[in-house]
């Protein structure tokens, strides 16, 4: 009897240790969590460089991790960006339909198993992922790295950054209000843009 009540408890700490990472997880954005967009522009009648960064905080989304299985997206509403210019803030906008399609939306396509398995086993790292990103109703997969970085055992950071172009979502190289001095100014950017982030999930439910 004594055998047997040593074996049971032996099972139910096995089981206790190892059937939850079969159940779904489930990490939800949390507070503290940024995008950005990156363009490096040129004013128009001139030869003045200046870089343009638009950062979100205003963030949304969730993410379930099921047996080899991740599913789910951030939406990033576009009236969130903030470049220190309200006049630009409007031209990007509009150039992105802001009326018709309030959110960019970032939706995984695909984690491979061997990647999941690294982002779930160790402390920090590097994995390639793969997402759709849809901008103004257009829609790219784009495959790329991202870093990651637990922050304890249920908290997970995640950066990233990728570079996209304007076309790829059927959007013109855009003119834009310039910076600082010269905000009122038209600056005109090159079919590139670099979009990234540092989002803080944490797990929220599941076994």
């Amino acid at each position: 009897m004594k055998a047997a009540k040593m074996i049971g408890l032996g099972l139910i700490f096995i089981l206790g240790h190892f059937l939850p990472a079969y159940g779904e997880k489930v990490f939800r954005v949390q507070k503290g969590s940024q995008v950005y967009y990156r363009v490096h522009a040129r004013a128009v009648l001139g030869v003045f460089r200046h870089t343009i960064v638009g950062e979100n905080s205003r963030l949304t989304g969730e993410f379930r991790v099921k047996g080899d299985t991740v599913s789910g997206k951030l939406q990033i509403p576009v009236k969130g960006f903030v470049s220190g210019n309200s006049r630009r803030d409007r031209d990007v906008a509009g150039i992105l339909e802001v009326e018709k399609h309030p959110e960019i939306i970032f939706e995984i396509v695909e984690i491979s198993s061997e990647a999941l398995s690294t982002l779930l086993d160790q402390s920090e790292g590097e994995i390639q992922v793969q997402c759709r990103l849809t901008v103004a109703g257009v829609s790219k997969v784009y495959r790329f790295p991202l870093r990651f970085r637990w922050i304890d055992s249920q908290t997970l950071r995640v950066e990233t950054e990728i570079e996209a172009r304007f076309t790829d979502f059927g959007i013109e190289p855009p003119r834009i209000r310039g910076l600082g001095a010269i905000g009122r100014a038209i600056t005109s950017a090159p079919d590139q843009v670099f979009l990234g982030g540092s989002i803080i999930l944490k797990r929220e439910s599941g076994p």
